[in-house]
């Protein structure tokens, strides 16, 4: 005698079977994956500089025997610059006005080397080094707020005088 199948075995048997998918190549993964990376750094590279300007820097040139030339790369259009400077790298000694920007437009500084062979240098945005409200380059001293406009009143010789 035959016994029909249970309702188990009719589904199984009726159904068709499922083949497992066939596993991706290493080298389709590879490719993928090397392909990621490479758009990622087209990104770094390409467009980050595009969406940011360079931070500004210094570069230093001998302009002669004891004079070199100070020069502020991708510096920021319209901005002024002072040159500050210290002696040694290190906190107990702070930052000084070294040389002020006269305008908008100047990035290149000649300074003098003077009795220091060596010192540490910034640039820094600013026209009032001292916060007392006058144009450093207007000042009688930039880097002392009790001192104020710089006047020079010429005495002698007298209008018209000529000097030989």
């Amino acid at each position: 005698m035959h016994t029909p199948p249970d309702s188990y075995h009719s589904q199984t048997l009726l159904e068709p079977r499922r083949r497992p998918l066939p596993p991706k190549p290493r080298r389709v993964r590879w490719v993928v994956g090397m392909g990621l990376v490479l758009l990622l750094l087209l990104l770094i590279l390409v467009v980050r500089p595009l969406l940011a300007q360079q931070a500004p820097g210094l570069t230093f040139s001998q302009t002669g025997t004891n004079q070199f030339q100070i020069t502020i790369t991708n510096a920021v259009p319209g901005e002024t610059y002072e040159i500050h400077r210290r002696a040694v790298f290190h906190d107990e000694y702070p930052w000084q006005l070294y040389l002020v920007g006269t305008n908008s437009s100047q990035t290149n500084f000649t300074a003098f080397m003077g009795a220091d062979i060596y010192g540490f240098f910034r640039a820094q945005e600013g026209t009032d080094a001292d916060g007392d409200g006058i144009l450093d380059w207007f000042d009688g001293n930039p880097t002392n707020a009790s001192i104020s406009t710089l006047f020079i009143t010429i005495d002698n010789p007298t209008t018209g005088a000529v000097i030989e």
